[in-house]
């Protein structure tokens, strides 16, 4: 609706804003990876507590940053939906748990930090919660076991996005989708020169 799409807009102009500013002073900046995220988060928190304080509404989101020269990924979560790591050398599919308040709730936000080692060939796996929690007349449309099957059985990040496209459109011909769908998945390289195949 109107009022959630015009919050996204204000919370993307601040995540936007600060991020300009944080690739302009990288050279002068000694924050690690944990506290850029948090701080990240907590712009974020406050753009949505100042904003959607009024219709009284809440947002979710994942904060990650992966640096390409030792594949170290770290993740602030508030209050989304955990990612999926894909690793090719165990050929497994893994969640990275991290807890932290919904932005907007309230003022001064709580954010928990986790991060992860990525090993050359692995993926990770964003998405939002209407991905499991839309239901078709029958009943729920996909299943967190679905999914990471899914994603281990995918030959890329495209070829996996575009065949839960195809399952989610598939399961919506009957009813409209109650709640939206985004995914987003990369591979990651050990070399910076290599290509990170992304889609989303």
């Amino acid at each position: 609706g109107l009022p959630s799409a015009l919050l996204t807009a204000v919370v993307s102009g601040a995540v936007r804003s600060h991020l300009k500013k944080e690739i302009e002073a990288a050279k002068h900046s000694s924050l690690g990876i944990q506290e850029s995220l948090i701080e990240l988060a907590e712009i974020a928190n406050y753009a949505v507590f100042t904003a959607g304080s009024r219709s009284n509404r809440f947002m979710t989101m994942c904060f990650t940053c992966l640096d390409l020269s030792t594949g170290e990924m770290g993740l602030v979560s508030a209050g989304h939906t955990p990612p999926y790591i894909l690793s090719r050398r165990q050929d497994r599919v893994s969640t990275l748990p991290c807890s932290g308040s919904l932005l907007g709730f309230s003022e001064k936000a709580q954010f928990n930090y986790a991060s992860q080692f990525l090993e050359p060939g692995d993926a990770v796996f964003l998405y939002t919660d209407g991905l499991l929690e839309n239901t078709t007349p029958q009943g729920t449309m996909f299943t967190s076991r679905q999914l990471r099957k899914a994603i281990l059985a995918a030959e890329s990040p495209q070829a996996c996005t575009e065949a839960l496209e195809k399952t989610v459109l598939a399961g919506s011909k009957e009813q409209p989708m109650e709640d939206d769908v985004t995914v987003y998945m990369f591979q990651w390289g050990n070399v910076i020169k290599d290509a990170l195949p992304l889609a989303g």
